[in-house]
């Protein structure tokens, strides 16, 4: 499998209509993906209790925390990827106002850790890698969580909801805290996280925030990697609003700082001593009606950084 492989199975994946890609979907989809690679993949339908994540789906059967370890004889680590996987997005009770079937491509993170799992595995890549992807529909209904709840995590941070569309971050912190248990070297999470990080930079640029002023990941410094371009965006402004908030985590805070805000929000769940990166693909990911496969390059390039590593 070479990139362009790749970036087509995720575009294909994510343009899979809500009715067929379900979260029961791809629970099967990565059985399947476990039995043909049976003796090098792990898959775990993880049935602990997630409260950020049934905060956004209380249905008896959807949701899912599904953990994939490509090398499930080792317990050293390289890199967790965390993907965001909401299969469609109504937005909840703050109920979006168009293009509602474009939300069929709020699974793109997710999408995107799928994708390079596959390519690991197809080219034997020698990198350890752990897989987080939780799957979620926001829907409306009798359950759906109302706007002001406050929600204990599974890492014990309360969190208010303010706003039911601000439903990614919180999948994507309740499977931080998950991912966190194989103690890895470093975490990444992917999604399609906020339109403002889409009016900001356009359906070019895919958002960087990391929790080192430093760059403390090689691979990331280069500007264009593969068909995907990267721009650093500063979380300071949004790390500020986290930083002045007394008891509860407010999960939004308004449009205006939501890229960096929601950066620095699941920064909160993720210890200062290991490297962190977030990449918000609202942009790239799905332009004109079509997904893009955007955030595979990069996560690609970087697996193969750390298998010279290993080397």
């Amino acid at each position: 499998m070479n990139n362009k492989q790749a970036r087509k199975l995720v575009s294909t994946l994510v343009d899979l209509p809500p009715n067929i890609a379900t979260p029961s979907y791809f629970r099967d989809y990565l059985d399947k993906l476990a039995h043909r690679h049976k003796d090098t993949v792990n898959v775990l339908n993880i049935d602990i209790e997630h409260p950020l994540i049934r905060a956004v789906d209380k249905s008896e059967f959807a949701p899912s925390v599904i953990v994939v370890t490509n090398n499930p004889h080792s317990s050293d680590i390289d890199i967790a990827l965390v993907g965001k996987g909401v299969t469609f997005d109504t937005g909840g009770y703050d109920l979006k106002s168009s293009k509602m079937w474009e939300m069929k491509s709020d699974k793109a993170g997710a999408m995107a850790v799928i994708g390079t799992l596959e390519y690991i595995l197809k080219n034997n890549i020698k990198v350890n890698v752990v897989a987080v992807l939780p799957f979620v529909q926001n829907l409306i209904g009798p359950d759906a969580t109302l706007p002001g709840s406050v929600i204990k995590s599974l890492s014990g941070k309360k969190v208010e909801i303010r706003d039911t569309d601000a439903e990614g971050r919180l999948i994507l912190a309740d499977s931080l805290t998950t991912a966190l248990t194989f103690e890895p070297r470093e975490v990444i999470t992917i999604a399609t996280l906020t339109g403002a990080c889409a009016f900001a930079l356009g359906d070019e640029f895919i958002g960087v925030f990391q929790n080192k002023e430093e760059a403390n990941i090689n691979s990331f410094n280069e500007i264009d990697i593969g068909k995907d371009r990267l721009l650093r965006v500063s979380a300071l402004p949004g790390k500020t609003l986290i930083d002045k908030q007394k008891g509860n985590l407010l999960n939004y805070v308004g449009k205006e700082l939501s890229g960096s805000y929601a950066a620095a929000f699941l920064q909160r769940f993720v210890p200062d001593d290991i490297p962190y990166t977030h990449f918000d693909i609202a942009g790239p990911a799905f332009i004109a009606g079509k997904a893009t496969g955007a955030g595979i390059d990069v996560l690609i390039n970087h697996v193969l950084h750390h298998s010279k590593d290993r080397e």
